[in-house]
């Protein structure tokens, strides 16, 4: 009867330690935090609404515990909760108390297709699927501003810049200026694409557009981590600190060497154009920020969370000159002489 019970308290154990597995990987890619000034809510009120929307990428491959970005949403109620607190002018260094959260359901969803040669089998079975959120927000007049914050837990098991990420939440981050300074947040250009190949320079645009003509600049950052633990969607703290919290890089890993040493990062601070060449095949963590400067001044920033994923690629062979019969010329000396050579790549 005892060894019944042992394995009854052992079958518990492990069930339960399974269902918490499940829980903390939701098994996160990145995304990030936007808004939209949509105006005052009547004329003279003080009150401003605001769309608020996050891009969220999740893996929806067969290694993922959640198959659809559906079935997380399903957890709570069909939203994601974005925390907003008003930034204090008098104290710009305390932390910042909850006003209201702004729930955000799902709006679009699509999946992302890795551009593949014709017959490379490399990233097969790679699935991230994008959805967009939205929802909005009525704040009063408020002049510090606004942060907006979401957080949820944990990252991948498998990231390998990362200290103990697999117990690593993630954040995602975004202000608001007051709105008496009309204002909305920069919009990322394409889908950053989470296949690279090891030992090769890949080359990504990372840029954003500005609806209201800000001056961007583009850089990488420390991806923020969660305020709170737990697994899954988490609802937002009580309390933003006014340092919001980072992840923590594995030794010899850094913002400035996201591959750690040998590998290759860098950033156009002008035009967000982004090139990466890893060394060691692995799940990789950056972040990209972008700043919002209007007549000089700093009014807002947001930045995306990305995870890469570092792959051995097949050799990439040389294309081929296509020769034909051939032309002479008669060419006087001094004057110039243009012709067209015909090239083909046997990998697409």
């Amino acid at each position: 009867m005892r060894s019944i019970r042992t394995l009854l308290k052992l079958a518990t154990v492990i069930a339960l330690i399974a269902h918490t597995n499940k829980v903390q990987a939701t098994h996160l890619i990145g995304g990030n935090l936007g808004y939209t000034y949509v105006g005052e809510t009547a004329p003279g009120s003080q009150v401003y609404r605001y769309i608020v929307y996050m891009q969220f990428y999740m893996n929806c491959g067969d290694d993922s515990n959640w198959s659809t970005l559906q079935e997380i949403l399903s957890t709570n109620g069909g939203f994601m909760p974005v925390g907003v607190y008003p930034q204090n002018p008098g104290a710009p260094n305390a932390n910042k108390p909850l006003l209201t959260i702004a729930n955000l359901a799902l709006v679009d969803s699509s999946y992302i297709i890795p551009d593949l040669p014709s017959g490379c089998t490399v990233g097969e079975g790679l699935c991230t699927q994008l959805g967009l959120l939205q929802g909005t927000v009525d704040l009063p007049l408020n002049f510090g501003g606004y942060h907006l914050y979401f957080q949820m837990n944990a990252r991948n098991l498998s990231i390998s810049n990362l200290f103990n990420p697999n117990n690593t939440g993630i954040g995602y981050y975004a202000f608001i200026p007051p709105p008496l300074l009309v204002n909305s947040s920069p919009i990322w250009l394409g889908d950053p694409t989470p296949l690279l190949c090891i030992n090769d320079t890949s080359t990504f645009v990372n840029s954003a557009t500005d609806p209201d003509g800000d001056q961007l600049i583009f850089s990488f950052e420390t991806p923020y981590n969660s305020v709170d633990g737990g697994g899954g969607i988490i609802n937002p703290p009580n309390v933003l600190p006014n340092d919001v919290p980072l992840v923590n890089y594995v030794p010899t890993f850094s913002v400035a060497q996201p591959f750690g040493p040998g590998g290759y990062a860098f950033i156009n601070g002008a035009t967000g154009l982004t090139q990466y060449q890893p060394t060691v095949q692995g799940n990789y963590v950056v972040a990209v920020e972008v700043k919002e400067y209007r007549n000089g001044v700093l009014i807002g920033r947001t930045r995306r969370d990305l995870q890469l994923q570092a792959v051995v690629c097949p050799p990439n062979d040389a294309p081929e000159a296509i020769i034909g019969q051939g032309n002479v010329y008669s060419v006087q000396a001094g004057s110039q002489l243009c012709f067209d050579l015909d090239f083909q790549d046997p990998e697409r």
